[in-house]
């Protein structure tokens, strides 16, 4: 009989067992006093990351329950190697930033990604909205320990950390509103096909939904609004809820899809692109046009996202997740190249030279989706699909034109920035905590240049996730 009980609980913790490693270590990182935390939060991070992808090999066979509210498919098998890719960058673009509290945010950190763990084994809408809660609420901390009491720019960093706070209260608020029109509407939510339900509350219900999810992946203005403080911050907070509206729009696109707002959303995107590209144009810093050209792409990423119409098997749909996927990855190792080359307190830049020079330069290629990177087949995968002939060819053809003005102009101002660069003061020898951001920066830039190297791997995988997706997932009810 014990032996019966040890097994149904393995079979439980299958699902569980990454999340639930990477919020166990981000709970040891909360209650550490703060001069333990401040140096051992990495360390500690990194050790989150490496314990849950064991979890998740171990437990690979064992057999998933039956009756529970998460499951153990494709989608949730990846994750804990996603999360390898994007935990240690956005930690080590906090390294000079938070340095003081760095436990603090790396705890946020772990938290959310965690918490994304259980949204992509959930198969129950109050799991799914439960996780993504506990998301938000994880990557929203980490603005909060970046202040530097005492000094001007700790003004600013409270700003920018109420600002975000807010931003998150404000989607989470759209996106519930949303959820709760479409189940008032058709309370069956049943995924197997779009909302049969067809009126105004639908359209209503549907629009929010998606205004809240897309803005979590980078939609304006809403993700606007988080701009400010450190840029390594900023980056952090954003690729976290970046990577949970990813999640969370897989999981819910065909319910939330009702093709009488495709035009709205579609316009809404075109508007998008166009207020990126006029943000390029006007970035005086390589700092905000790097923030400035990650907005941008994932922009890109969610104008053929429209044209999926909620089906996760849709060539758009993969092309946007690959770009995605690669901006959650080089925008925090950007952000960490970066600060490696800051001189003053304030964020001020210096010349870089050698390997911070090379890490560097190696970021802003890939940032520009040239060859070599993981983004660019991304595109071009979307680009092919979007000039093929058909309905809708006109509205796919505007948003390739738009795109490729948009990555010309976000070339030639990191092109610009980068000239820029080499005209402004030597940079000092590098300290600890530099040599951390430059290995963070390398290590982004070499996952997404062998996945640019060898694309087909890692393409066929994400398209394995997205495709063989739990038919408990995607049709049957989910509980409210």
């Amino acid at each position: 009989m014990s032996l019966a009980v040890m097994l149904a609980g393995l079979n439980t913790l299958r699902p569980m067992a990454p999340g639930l490693t990477l919020l166990a270590f981000a709970f040891v990182l909360v209650l550490l006093p703060r001069n333990w935390s401040s140096v051992a939060g990495s360390g500690i991070g990194l050790l989150g990351v490496l314990a849950s992808l064991a979890a998740a090999v171990l437990f690979a066979g064992v057999k998933s329950p039956e009756r529970s509210d998460l499951l153990y498919d494709a989608l949730a098998k990846s994750m804990p190697w996603w999360m390898a890719g994007v935990i240690p960058t956005t930690i080590g673009c906090l390294q000079r930033s938070t340095s003081p509290n760095r436990g603090f945010a790396v705890a946020g950190i772990l938290s959310a990604a965690g918490a994304v763990c259980f949204m992509a084994a959930s198969k129950t809408l109050s799991v799914l909205l439960a996780a993504s809660a506990t998301a938000l609420i994880g990557a929203a901390t980490i603005p909060l320990a970046s202040s530097t009491a005492g000094s001007v720019g700790a003004i600013e960093t409270f700003r920018h950390a109420a600002r975000t706070m807010l931003s998150v209260l404000l989607i989470w608020v759209i996106l519930a509103v949303g959820i709760a029109l479409l189940l008032w509407t058709d309370p069956r939510f049943d995924l197997k096909a779009p909302t049969t339900n067809r009126n105004s509350a639908t359209a209503i219900g549907s629009l929010l939904a998606t205004i809240a999810l897309f803005s979590l992946i980078g939609w304006a203005p809403l993700s606007s609004w988080m701009r400010g403080g450190s840029l390594g911050v900023q980056l952090a907070t954003t690729t976290m809820l970046r990577v949970a509206g990813m999640v969370a729009y897989v999981k819910l696109a065909q319910f939330v899809h009702v093709p009488s707002i495709a035009p709205i959303v579609w316009a809404w995107a075109m508007g998008a692109i166009f207020v990126n590209i006029i943000g390029l144009l006007a970035a005086g810093y390589l700092d905000r046009t790097v923030a400035r050209q990650l907005q941008s792409l994932s922009s890109i990423a969610i104008a053929f996202l429209t044209f999926a119409d909620g089906d996760v098997r849709s060539p758009f749909f993969l092309s946007a997740m690959m770009v995605l996927v690669f901006v959650t990855i080089v925008g925090a190792g950007a952000a960490a190249a970066l600060q490696a080359c800051e001189i003053s307190v304030g964020g001020a830049l210096g010349s870089p030279d050698g390997i911070r020079s090379i890490a560097v330069k190696s970021s802003l290629y890939l940032l520009a989706g040239l060859p070599l990177s993981f983004g660019f087949w991304g595109l071009k995968l979307a680009f092919s699909s979007a000039l093929e002939s058909g309905s809708g060819s006109g509205m796919r053809q505007a948003t390739f034109f738009a795109s490729v003005v948009g990555l010309i102009v976000g070339g030639f101002a990191l092109l610009r920035r980068w000239n820029a660069l080499k005209t402004r003061p030597a940079l000092p020898r590098m300290e600890e905590d530099c040599r951390w951001l430059v290995a963070a920066g390398l290590f982004a830039s070499a996952i997404v240049a062998v996945a640019g190297l060898w694309p087909q791997p890692m393409a066929s995988w994400m398209q394995s996730a997205l495709e063989n997706l739990s038919v408990e997932t995607t049709a049957a009810p989910l509980k409210s």
